[in-house]
């Protein structure tokens, strides 16, 4: 009974992120000419955002090949870099890195996810697809080849938009199945 309690949480999160994920991408990409403060502070909201799934996956019963570990120091992680961006003078060049790799870790659980747990092939190649997309990305973000602020923030939102595509790419997958 307590894993279908958990079950729901997930699944209203997962409704909730997704909502988030694709409201946070297209706001960032419109609102490219923010002022810095609100940029950082965004940046911020955007990370603690990103920091869910991480306890989600750890809440979830996963059976994949992925070290369950590393779920919760990932969210701590990043729950701590985004409360440092939205309340310290913090580097953003210092944030981007952290979140850079925090982003490839990701990245690399959704690959592992795809080829071991995903059941379908439209959600294993989605998967795949956005594993390597968050890859690039963090690490385009880590070393700063975006042409500064503006293209951070359009990378950051067409992550966001991928990433919210892809969830519910798997709660569609989830209710077929079922």
């Amino acid at each position: 009974m307590e894993t279908s309690k958990k079950e729901v949480l997930a699944k209203i999160l997962e409704i909730i992120i997704m909502i988030l994920y694709f409201a946070l991408g297209i706001f960032t990409i419109i609102c490219v000419g923010c002022k810095f403060e609100a940029t950082r502070i965004f940046v911020g909201i955007v990370i603690l955002l990103t920091s869910i799934p991480f306890l989600l996956c750890f809440l979830k019963e996963i059976k994949d090949k992925f070290p369950r570990y590393l779920f919760p120091i990932l969210f701590v992680i990043t729950i701590v870099v985004g409360f440092l961006c939205i309340f310290t003078e913090i580097d953003i060049g210092i944030i981007l890195v952290l979140w850079g790799a925090v982003e490839i870790i990701r990245g690399a659980y959704e690959i592992n996810h795809a080829f071991n747990v995903a059941e379908s092939i439209s959600l294993k190649i989605a998967e795949t697809i956005v594993g390597v997309l968050e890859i690039v990305f963090a690490i385009l973000l880590m070393f700063k080849q975006l042409g500064g602020i503006p293209g951070h923030l359009i990378c950051i939102g067409i992550t966001c938009i991928i990433l919210g595509g892809q969830q519910l790419l798997s709660l569609i997958a989830e209710n077929i199945k079922k």
